[in-house]
């Protein structure tokens, strides 16, 4: 009995889980479609320029530099 609850958890938050990506990913084609839409062929690619470039320097930083400025600023005070 106790197993049947523990798989059933599993299942349900496996379930939300599958859910929450869909929503994510069908809010974010939206969203796209409409801004693609709105500014047209040549801002939307000068705006998704601008975000690639945004997304690679976000991904630098999340390699671990914030955790160290942070570090630093807590020995140097």
């Amino acid at each position: 009995m106790l197993k049947k609850i523990a798989f059933n958890k599993y299942v349900n938050t496996t379930i939300w889980y599958a859910i929450e990506s869909i929503v994510r990913l069908a809010g974010g084609l939206f969203v796209g479609v409409l801004l693609a839409r709105y500014l047209g062929p040549e801002d939307f690619g000068h705006f998704t320029y601008i975000y690639t470039i945004f997304i690679l320097l976000n991904v630098i930083v999340k390699f671990g530099l914030d955790a160290n400025i942070i570090k630093e600023l807590k020995n140097n005070m």
